[in-house]
């Protein structure tokens, strides 16, 4: 089994608070069991159920129950955390990880998408893949596959642009809100414009690449992400369990002009092969 050291840094004892150590690792994260538990407290119930809907178990009936399956839900949490605070997964701060009352999600592990890089030239398009490509290629890499991070953006009118405010996907996106409109709390509370009859509500995919390294293995390659705008997958979207499409079509994503965080944006036709050919991480 894989060793995983821990070093905790406290503050320095005796010496005034100015001069105190900086705190890091979970502390720094925000995430350490006293804390995560401390903040999810007054949403027990929420927690309970966002479990179990998850896992497919049945709510408890009792109070003991309830005590019992809370303690399980955070010592879910923090398994999953572990897996999380690595970068560049942790350098980025997203809001409120569902839209609704999510909380388990809100400490997930983000939920991956990935595509290979032989399919990723007809999907992503030329521009998308030759920068990967040739960005693995200056290093003496060579390229395996796209990865793909989902998340919520809403496109709501902001002044010359659209808000453009993201918030984080989990496993639980498949339950609750995976096709839905999402839309910022400031929005909502602001400016709550009804969307277009017949539009399809948005998607951001936050991309990055996988290489290989000497010796054949596998991991990601540090980059600055690249941004892409897609239509939100259809209800009966499935990761790789989909019919495949035959890839004859070499997709033409928009370049955007700079003024909505996203580099490139894709036709709904275009997104859905995305959605179809995608394969969980």
């Amino acid at each position: 089994m894989r060793i995983v050291a821990v070093k905790r840094r406290k503050q320095t004892p005796g010496g005034p608070a100015d001069q105190a150590l900086p705190v890091t690792g979970a502390h720094s994260a925000g995430v350490a069991s006293t804390a995560v538990r401390q903040s999810v407290r007054s949403f027990k119930a929420y927690l309970v159920q966002e479990y179990t809907t998850l896992l497919g178990l049945n709510m408890p009936t009792t109070d003991y129950e309830m005590t019992r399956m809370f303690d399980t839900a955070l010592q879910y949490v923090h398994v999953n955390l572990l897996q999380d605070l690595s970068p560049p997964w942790l350098e980025n701060d997203f809001p409120q990880a569902l839209p609704g009352e999510g909380v388990l999600s809100r400490y997930l592990k983000p939920c991956f998408l990935k595509w290979d890089i032989g399919s990723a030239h007809f999907l992503f398009g030329e521009a998308i893949t030759g920068t990967f490509v040739h960005a693995a290629k200056t290093v003496g890499l060579t390229a395996v596959s796209i990865v793909g991070r989902p998340l919520y953006v809403c496109t709501q009118p902001w002044k010359e642009s659209v808000c453009m405010a993201m918030a984080a996907m989990s496993p639980l996106m498949e339950q609750r809100g995976g096709s839905q409109f999402f839309m910022c709390s400031w929005c909502k509370k602001n400016n709550a414009i009804l969307p277009a009859s017949g539009s399809r509500p948005r998607r951001v995919l936050q991309l990055y690449l996988q290489v290989r390294v000497d010796g054949g293995a596998v991991t990601f390659m540090r980059t600055s992400p690249l941004r892409i705008m897609v239509a939100a997958p259809l209800a009966a979207w499935g990761t790789g369990e989909a019919l495949r499409l035959q890839l004859y079509h070499v997709a033409s994503p928009r370049k955007d002009s700079g003024k909505t965080r996203v580099h490139f944006s894709f036709e709904d036709e275009d997104s859905e092969r995305l959605w179809l050919h995608a394969v969980s991480l």
